[in-house]
């Protein structure tokens, strides 16, 4: 009895954050069912969709940023699997010269995922280019890689004008600025014309206030979007049960920021919401 008992403890000890992120995720279907009954006659839902015209990538993309790009896992029983089979991923690399993260790339490929060429103005070899010899590398190497996201942040935004102009003609371009409407403000007149697609930042807006934003901002008809979340960094603006809303309401596929081991708990989780197409 001793010994099966042990087994269960230890098994509690190991997995008790994924026990309360199912805990807390029942509660909020239990009550979200609840909510459905007792307003059987409300007419006006309490996130209302946003434009269905929005188009997405519908892929999970998976944000490695400065690490080497690779296919998420996460430990289940003691052994670790894949998140996801690699078709239904793009995968961001910023690093097209290194070797480790160009053979991590082909690996990515073969397996029949998508992998972008991230530039991104805190690491190399971006940090030391121009916007201008930026564009060129991108150019050089392109057509190794499914597309190209640009992170929309020092350089690329201060010089948003040489951005633009720059890379011009880039096939798949995709760009990554913060969802914040402060952020947004002092440029959004510049790129609301831009025939890019657009990869967002979600770091603190619910799925009430995300609709606001995209009633108020407007792209071309032709851009794709889709949005990156925390899956544990910043639940603290975001909680895990917005996040779950988020997943399962949006018209958008959903994608996570640099996915690291408490991310990655998260995101095995609710992986069945997130394989959903859009």
């Amino acid at each position: 009895m001793k010994t099966w008992l042990n087994i269960i403890l230890n098994w509690v000890t190991e997995n008790h954050r994924s026990i309360a992120i199912t805990i807390n995720l029942l509660k909020e279907d239990l009550q979200n069912d609840i909510v459905k009954t007792e307003d059987e006659e409300t007419t006006e839902p309490a996130n209302p969709p946003i434009l269905a015209s929005l188009k997405t990538e519908n892929k999970v993309v998976i944000w490695s940023e400065c690490s080497t790009p690779r296919l998420p896992r996460a430990k289940v029983n003691k052994k670790y699997v894949d998140i996801f089979e690699a078709k239904d991923l793009v995968v961001t690399c910023h690093a097209p010269r290194r070797k480790e993260y160009v053979d991590a790339k082909d690996v990515i490929q073969k397996k029949g995922g998508k992998v972008f060429l991230c530039v991104h103005p805190w690491y190399s070899p971006w940090k030391e280019l121009t916007v201008e010899e930026s564009a060129e590398l991108v150019r050089e190497y392109a057509s190794a890689y499914d597309g190209v996201v640009i992170d929309l942040e020092g350089v690329y935004l201060k010089k948003i004008d040489d951005t633009i102009k720059s890379f011009a003609g880039i096939s798949n371009l995709w760009v990554a600025p913060k969802m914040d409407s402060k952020y947004l403000t002092g440029y959004y007149d510049k790129i609301k014309d831009w025939q890019v697609n657009y990869l967002w930042w979600n770091y603190a807006l619910t799925l009430k206030q995300w609709n606001a934003y995209f009633d108020k901002y407007k792209f071309p008809a032709t851009s794709k979007h889709n949005l990156l979340l925390s899956f544990y960094k910043y639940l603290k603006f975001v909680p895990l049960e917005e996040i779950s809303n988020i997943i399962k309401s949006s018209p958008l596929r959903i994608g996570s920021f640099n996915p690291k081991t408490k991310d990655k708990i998260n995101l095995n989780f609710l992986k069945e919401y997130l394989e959903i197409e859009k």
